[in-house]
């Protein structure tokens, strides 16, 4: 098992080797890797395979890429894990959580599939189209009705 506490999954060669230590990638085998950009909290990178399968990898960060000294606990990234786990398991169409490291603070999941334009870009930009809100409402409409029916088991 790949074991490195100071991963940094934008260093490719790092990422493969803990992929490959993991067991999810094969000896040699060498996916395109992109550092996405624009994410102040995390770092985050698309693994693509030549078999076309695709993941994002989140790796959150202790100290905020931000100006001024912003700390955050890394361990915030496991919500987002659970998070996926719950939407899943309610029937919420979300991307699948490959996998998740409490050690290194990261998670992987599919990506989203291409082409796509990401929303909060979209919106910063100025640009609001009224399908996207309304989906996200029905989104968000869909994900209150359903934990209410389950309120006792996220009651903890």
């Amino acid at each position: 098992m790949f074991s490195n506490p100071d991963l940094d999954i934008e260093h490719p060669q790092s990422l493969i080797e803990y992929l490959e230590g993991r067991g999810l990638l094969r000896r040699g085998e060498r996916p395109e890797v992109r550092i996405l950009t624009g994410g102040i909290s995390s770092r985050v990178v698309l693994v693509t395979r030549r078999n076309g399968e695709s993941w994002v990898l989140k790796q959150a960060l202790p100290k905020l890429r931000v100006a001024v000294d912003w700390f955050s606990n890394p361990a915030r990234v496991h919500r987002e894990a659970a998070a996926l786990r719950w939407l899943t398991d309610l029937g919420i169409d979300v991307p699948a959580l490959r996998f998740e490291d409490r050690d290194l603070h990261l998670l992987a999941m599919d990506a989203v599939s291409e082409p796509h334009e990401n929303w909060k870009t979209m919106l910063l930009a100025g640009r609001l189209e009224m399908y996207h809100v309304d989906t996200f409402g029905h989104i968000l409409a869909d994900i209150h009705t359903r934990s209410s029916a389950r309120r006792a088991e996220i009651a903890d």
